[in-house]
Parts: C-alpha cells; structure tokens; sequence
C-alpha cells in the first residue's frame, strides 16, 4: 500500500508557495490603500502553508499579513472583512501558540480576536432584527 500523503503535502506546498509569489508580486504593484485583499489572501496563504512546513516562521509571516490587512479594514467600514480577519489571526495566534514558549499571552491575542470578530457578529446580528 502506498502512502500518497507526502506527495500530497509536497504538491499543497508547491501550489501555496506559488500562490504566495503571485500575490506578492501583485500586491508590490498596487497600493495597499486601493487593494488590501491581497494581505488577507498572503495571510491565508500563510497560514496554509504553516500546516505542512515550517509551522512557526509562516505562522508569524501569517499574522503579519493579517495585522497589515487590519490597518485597512475598520469595523465601522468593513464589518465582514474586519471579522473575517480577526478570525483568521485569531486562529494564527492560536495555532502559533502550540509552538511557542510564552503560550498565555499569545492565546490572549487569539481570544482578543476572537472577541473583536464576535462584535462585528452581534452588531450585524442587532441590525438584522431591527430590520
């Protein structure tokens, strides 16, 4: 019986790896102000890519991905996005958490994400019943 798990996570990688050179090209052509979904997307990326090679240097590449993204999507202006971020750095820092020494404070910035993007939920959530 063959094992076609390895290929599988080398052929993942590759597609990642490739993906991330196409949004890292694509986001040094534009201005992070008028296109900022490629953040999101390196972020996610990022964070794939932590699941099937250097966990730890992807997970923080990840996050910072996502903090950038985060200085163009305010709650206020971009509630889906805004949540849909903080969920995604909320579960960079908790994943980085399991690979790091100082664990207590890197799950209080993945709860702190999770809260943020729990606001953005309630807030939707009370506009759709008043309507």
């Amino acid at each position: 019986m063959k094992n076609y798990s390895i290929g599988a996570e080398r052929h993942s990688s590759d597609l990642l790896e490739r993906s991330i050179e196409a949004l890292e090209k694509f986001s040094k052509s534009y201005s992070p102000n008028n296109h900022p979904c490629p953040q999101i997307y390196l972020g996610i990326c990022y964070e794939r890519l932590s699941e099937v090679k250097d966990r730890r240097k992807n997970l923080k590449v990840a996050i910072k991905h996502f903090n950038d993204a985060l200085k163009n999507y305010k709650i206020n202006n971009s509630r889906y996005d805004y949540a849909l971020i903080q969920m995604h750095l909320g579960n960079s820092y908790g994943d980085l958490s399991s690979v790091e020494d100082d664990k207590m404070n890197i799950l209080k910035s993945s709860i702190d994400c999770y809260c943020n993007a729990l606001k953005v939920y309630i807030l939707m959530s009370s506009v759709m019943i008043t309507l």
